[in-house]
């Protein structure tokens, strides 16, 4: 891809998507190309939330996506940045940061939501470790 290629009206988000799919279809076609779902996409923490505001957060993310869906194959998604442990001993929660059945239902909610609305499956990651009751 020549610098001169893109248009200044591409230098925004879309156009920063559009060209990473570019240059994926120019010299990597066979790479499936992921956008990285934030929990902190929303806008707004969908923890301790009820159903219909955690469905209306995942449906803004899907949203989103699908305004930047050019070549876009899959999704990555995290439970948390941080480790319970973490949240505890460092943030000094009192160890509100450890999970429990809701807190995971309600991710799987959120996550499956989204892929209904965005049309594309999500790999997760950042998986969480150390919450008591809640082992793979």
């Amino acid at each position: 891809m020549r610098p001169d290629s893109h248009r200044r009206s591409d230098e925004t988000l879309f156009g920063f998507a559009r060209a990473l799919a570019r240059l994926r279809d120019i010299y990597a076609p066979n790479v499936k190309l992921a956008y990285s779902l934030s929990l902190w996409g929303p806008n707004r923490d969908f923890s301790g939330q009820d159903d219909a505001t955690v469905d209306e957060l995942a449906g803004r993310a899907a949203g989103f996506f699908r305004t930047l869906v050019d070549g876009f194959d899959l999704v990555f998604g995290e439970f948390s940045d941080r480790d319970a442990g973490y949240k505890q001993y460092v943030d000094g929660d009192g160890g509100a940061g450890w999970w429990g059945a809701a807190d995971y239902e309600r991710h799987v909610r959120f996550f499956s939501t989204f892929v209904a609305g965005a049309g594309r499956r999500v790999v997760m990651w950042q998986i969480r470790s150390g919450t008591p009751g809640c082992r793979p």
